[in-house]
């Protein structure tokens, strides 16, 4: 593949240049992040271009050389990386081909993490705990179920909290009553459709700060809770016999039979049917 020879401005995944949608694994859209899975081939120059909305990408395999006016950087596996929204810069594919998942941040996102903190204002890499919550970013993207949106929104509003507050992180007691509210209120409305920004109107929190305390004081996500509490639920259901699974899926909020059959295989290890024969046994 030859690269374009003049600057491009790229914005969200539906005006990628021609030719380089090929290189889309896949894609998804939730209600303030654009997600593509890149897979690039080895040698593939990426001329020079900027994005009009905050991005970072996660190296997945492979790896990249990229540069930003005279500064040339090696991206490698494990690296995640920040580009503010119009910084120009040009990519040059290893050897090795490049896999990445690609981030971007719509403006309404981005208007709610400047309430509380400051994005860095220019590229950077990042490793450490906002690398670990951008692969576990990766890995909901790859699962994606009804609950997804909710998690992929809570996991990237931790990683950019993660980002905005770089320095020695302290458990912070000030906001537990709050947290244990969210916590009752997620308890009551297991079954239902939440947001994040729902659930943090209900306790007086900001989002991202919702996000981050109640991993610190749960050691998940607002939206891997839900999905567990939906889980014990239908467990107790399952144990207890009367219902069809297509009514105990229904009942604990789950899209369809197949939807539950899934989630709970994932979770358990056991299909809800193998669980509830190994209950009466």
């Amino acid at each position: 593949m030859g690269s374009l020879l003049t600057r491009t401005v790229y914005c969200g995944r539906s005006s990628a240049p021609p030719g380089l949608g090929g290189f889309h694994v896949r894609t998804l859209d939730t209600s303030g992040l654009y997600f593509t899975e890149t897979n690039h081939p080895p040698g593939y120059k990426l001329p020079v271009h900027s994005h009009r909305m905050v991005s970072f990408y996660l190296v997945l395999s492979g790896g990249l050389t990229e540069q930003f006016g005279r500064e040339r950087t090696e991206r490698t596996p494990g690296a995640l990386v920040f580009t503010p929204a119009g910084e120009e810069h040009s990519d040059v594919v290893h050897a090795s081909g490049a896999r990445c998942l690609i981030v971007e941040l719509q403006p309404r996102t981005v208007e709610r993490v400047l309430e509380c903190a400051n994005l860095p204002k220019a590229p950077q890499s990042f490793r450490g705990r906002a690398a670990h919550l951008a692969n576990r970013l990766y890995t909901e993207f790859r699962f994606s179920d009804s609950l997804s949106p909710l998690i992929l929104d809570g996991l990237a509003l931790e990683m950019l909290a993660e980002v905005c507050h770089t320095g020695p992180r302290r458990r912070d007691a000030g906001p537990k009553s709050r947290i244990d509210h969210a916590r009752e209120f997620l308890d009551a409305h297991y079954a239902e459709p939440v947001s994040l920004a729902r659930i943090a109107d209900v306790v007086s929190l900001h989002p991202v700060y919702l996000a981050r305390m109640f991993r610190q004081y749960h050691e998940c996500s607002v939206g891997e809770y839900l999905r567990r509490r939906k889980i014990e639920s239908a467990c107790a259901q399952l144990a207890a016999g009367g219902k069809s699974l297509a009514e105990i899926a229904s009942e604990c909020g789950f899209c369809d039979q197949a939807h539950f059959t899934r989630t709970f295989h994932r979770l358990t290890g056991l299909t809800p049917a193998a669980y509830r024969a190994a209950r009466r046994n």
